[in-house]
This record gives C-alpha cells, sequence and structure tokens, in this order.
C-alpha cells in the first residue's frame, strides 16, 4: 500500500509505503529509503535540459486503474526518431 501525492505538476512523491515479503512486514526505514529514491526519479524536471516540458495536471488511482491528465511541450530543436 502506497499514497502518491503530486508536488507542483512536476513530481510524485511516495509516501506511507507499507508493505509484506512471506508474511513478515518490511522494514519502515527501508520503505521510506526506497521511497524517497523512486520519487527523486519521478521526477519531471529532469527532462527539461532535453526541451521537454512535462506536467502532471490530475492524477486518480483507485484499486483497478489509474487516470491520468498529463501537458507536454516539445520545443522546436528536439529530434524524435521512431
Amino acid at each position: 500500500e502506497l499514497e502518491v501525492t503530486v508536488i507542483n505538476g512536476r513530481n510524485l512523491q511516495i509516501s506511507d509505503l507499507q508493505g509484506t515479503i512471506d508474511g513478515k512486514t518490511l522494514s519502515r526505514r527501508f520503505l521510506k529509503g526506497f521511497s524517497e529514491g523512486i520519487s527523486e526519479r519521478l521526477d519531471l524536471a529532469q527532462l527539461e535540459d532535453t526541451g521537454i516540458t512535462a506536467r502532471l495536471l490530475q492524477l486518480d488511482i483507485t484499486k483497478d486503474q489509474v487516470n491520468i491528465a498529463v501537458f507536454v511541450h516539445l520545443e522546436n530543436k528536439i529530434e524524435i526518431a521512431f
């Protein structure tokens, strides 16, 4: 279980992470370090140096689905190869 919060439209912060392995509860210290590391990697500001501006406008997570609304702007100097 976890809680996900959008910070300034650019960062997903994971908190209140809880978990078990083989019925044993994982330590809160371990889970806090894990969630902080993941939150740092989910910072959309990291894309701005490449000319991509992205913002998370809406995030709704339920047991069965994830709904998101995202704004993305690509600068003209970016080349995208498929």
